[in-house]
């Protein structure tokens, strides 16, 4: 009966989505890639949520915030969810960003992987106030070609379900579907350390599964991360697949191996410096290793060499 359930719900969610489609489908008939970036310069693309945590925001953040986080305008709605705004506004060498809001998450948990569930939760309601035609999350240990990802997202249209990531497993995962008995259901998900975007269409349809503290509880009731859980609910109550995006990159690949002449072309970057891995630079870095030791500095400055503001760091 609860399978019955699960299938109703899957039914008027594609039922909700068609409406939603069929009232905005005037207003996307110029949804061709040079209307959307002309559209964008009105009107904000695409809601980024960067995701940082009390252990790790005093090392990375005054890293984005000195680096590509500089780069965000009006065309892009940006927000990091922190636990302690505080404290991050103690972060003198920062530059302050009036384009980047910070959020202070209460997520009051000291489990890692509910602590995330609950921040990208904050994030997916934050987003519900206000869509946009895109919603992106990356975390703190990401640099993002906000230039790079716009041209990702105009290639497709947000009316549409499309959920676009980097998966970090070769085989799909399976998952109990909840009150279902034995009934499993493959999966693959986009890993959210290497960034993943999901269209407004998505997005709503997804509402029921994503707002308020559902997401939470489903994360409780699979007992899977974050992105496993996300890839679940996107395979359970739509019919978007994961569209694969090589220019997004995690901390779980050997960045070493990137080759140094396509980091201007990527989307996203990462590093974890305890394992030593990071990306390596064609050219000379700006920067010592102490002073940039992700190389994300030398990068952005790389990228904006004709810009004096930018190279005074």
């Amino acid at each position: 009966m609860i399978r019955d359930g699960c299938q109703l719900v899957k039914a008027v969610c594609g039922v909700v989505g068609l409406i939603f489609v069929s009232l905005l489908y005037i207003s996307f008939l110029s949804s061709r890639p040079e209307d959307l970036i002309v559209s964008s310069r009105r009107h904000p693309l695409v809601s980024i949520a960067v995701r940082s945590s009390a252990a790790t925001q005093a090392a990375r953040l005054p890293v984005i915030l000195q680096s590509w986080l500089r780069d965000v305008t009006l065309r892009q709605k940006v927000w990091v969810v922190v636990d302690d705004v505080q404290s991050v506004q103690s972060l003198t060498s920062s530059p302050k960003l009036p384009s980047v809001r910070f959020m202070e998450s209460r997520c009051m948990t000291k489990q890692k992987q509910l602590d995330q569930c609950c921040k990208l939760s904050i994030s997916f309601n934050k987003y519900y106030q206000d869509p946009t035609p895109w919603f992106c999350h990356f975390d703190d240990d990401n640099f993002v070609s906000i230039e790079n990802l716009e041209a990702l997202l105009v290639q497709y249209q947000s009316n549409k379900n499309f959920y676009l990531g980097r998966n970090s497993i070769s085989t799909p995962l399976e998952a109990a579907v909840p009150g279902s008995g034995e009934e499993l259901m493959s999966f693959f998900f986009g890993t959210l350390g290497a960034g993943v975007c999901m269209s407004r269409s998505l997005m709503l349809t997804l509402t029921h599964a994503l707002s308020g503290n559902m997401f939470v509880n489903w994360c409780q009731d699979l007992g899977r991360a974050d992105d496993e859980t996300l890839g679940f609910l996107v395979a359970l109550f739509s019919d978007a697949q994961l569209t694969v995006v090589n220019k997004l990159h995690s901390h779980l690949e050997n960045l070493s191996q990137l080759d140094p002449h396509s980091l201007t072309h990527q989307i996203s970057l990462s590093y974890a410096l305890r394992a030593n891995n990071t990306i390596q630079l064609p050219w000379e870095p700006f920067y010592a290793k102490k002073k940039d030791p992700t190389r994300f500095l030398s990068l952005y400055r790389h990228i904006h060499a004709n810009d004096l503001n930018i190279t005074q760091f």
